[in-house]
């Protein structure tokens, strides 16, 4: 078992130099950009973050990284280097649900919050390593991540203006809040 945890926590150690890598060097996209776009329910990756087991509607997206692991973005479970909503509350819906029809039986519970060291979410600026890891109750899924963007992949996607796709269940529009289903 001791053997099992410190696999996952270097592991997860791995994963926040890779992705404080990843972050540094992607620029992000106008918000309009990620608006709306087309559905992605029963997609392997993208997971919805809940507020409570029978929630419809996600308050952030993460991925699939384990069966048991999730990735998603330190603001949406830190506030003032403390986990919110943890650990009674925050659920994960299997990858891709479609909220409103989903057997919530299947979601897992949140028993771990994970995030880089410095990271605080104590102002609404935007602040360096915004990544967190969550631990799950149960597995969700097979994960579809089979490694993540190597430092020279994204420099070279960079350099060579690529797309890249970008799911979740963030807002249909300025005004409009998600409707439960991915895209």
């Amino acid at each position: 078992m001791r053997a099992n945890i410190r696999l996952v926590k270097n592991r997860i150690r791995s994963l926040a130099i890779t992705t404080a890598l990843f972050a540094g060097l992607i620029v992000a996209p106008p918000v309009n950009a990620v608006q709306g776009g087309e559905l992605a329910a029963g997609d392997g990756v993208v997971v919805a973050l809940l507020n409570g087991r029978t929630s419809v509607r996600s308050f952030c997206s993460g991925a699939l990284l384990q069966p048991r692991l999730v990735v998603t973005a330190a603001h949406c479970v830190i506030r003032d280097s403390v986990p919110i909503n943890f650990p009674n509350s925050l659920f994960v819906a299997t990858p891709g649900a479609d909220l409103n029809r989903d057997d919530i039986s299947t979601r897992a519970r949140v028993t771990e919050v994970n995030w880089v060291r410095g990271f605080q979410n104590s102002s609404t600026s935007i602040e360096p390593n915004d990544f967190a890891v969550l631990v799950l109750d149960k597995p969700i899924g097979t994960p579809v991540i089979t490694r993540l963007a190597t430092a020279q992949e994204i420099k070279n996607l960079q350099g060579d203006q690529g797309t890249v796709t970008h799911l979740g269940y963030g807002k249909l529009t300025l005004e409009r809040d998600n409707d439960g289903i991915p895209r």
